[in-house]
């Protein structure tokens, strides 16, 4: 299926003129070039649209002849959609993350208008977690806790050339988030699919 799909996605690029493009240059592309990138991401609890949660964030690296790029980003979670469940009893806490890293990627046929690209984000941050229990009272220290977190989010999707100094891309992916304390919470809640855009800016 993979080695089909690449096959097939080769021979639709693969079959355009270069210089249908706007960005084609006879001389090639430059060899290396800086980048900076506002970040949207929305993302669903379980899969359910009415469960959306919004991240906003930025980003910045280095581009390879506007094949390969590596840089950082950080995020931050601006909505309290995400849920977890808390054991061993049957109480529920909301949760505000951020995390920032390592910003890895690669795109196909850059030279075409639109073309295929692929990402991943791979850092550490926090969630901040408040307890929903209807029995809990403020001055609780169980009410509010906060844990340390490991995340990593894969991407695919397809990216389009929109001026000379500005590529968007519209991905989807999944976010894995690996609690490293606070053993009591159930983090599967946090590993939602998501769909991003980002819009890289930067002497292409």
């Amino acid at each position: 299926m993979i080695i089909a799909l690449c096959l097939v996605t080769g021979a639709v690029f693969g079959q355009e003129d270069p210089k249908d493009d706007f960005r084609y240059n006879p001389k090639g592309l430059k060899k290396f070039a800086a980048f900076g990138a506002p970040l949207l991401e929305v993302s669903f609890q379980d899969g359910r649209a009415n469960d959306a949660s919004l991240a906003l964030g930025l980003g910045g690296g280095m581009i390879y002849k506007n094949r390969f790029y590596a840089g950082a980003y950080f995020q931050y979670q601006m909505s309290d959609r995400y849920w977890a469940r808390l054991e061993p009893v049957n109480d529920f806490a909301s949760a505000h993350l951020w995390h920032m890293g390592v910003w890895l990627g690669g795109s196909v046929f850059v030279k075409k208008r639109i073309h295929p690209t692929v990402s991943l984000k791979m850092g550490g941050g926090e969630a901040k977690w408040i307890r929903e229990g209807r029995s809990l009272n403020e001055n609780d220290p169980n009410l509010r806790m906060r844990s340390n977190i490991f995340v990593l989010t894969p991407q695919v999707g397809m990216e389009a050339n929109i001026y000379g100094c500005c590529v968007a891309s519209v991905e989807i992916g999944n976010r894995i988030v690996t609690m490293l304390k606070l053993s009591e919470i159930d983090a599967t809640g946090l590993n939602n699919p998501l769909i991003s855009l980002t819009l890289k800016w930067g002497g292409f």
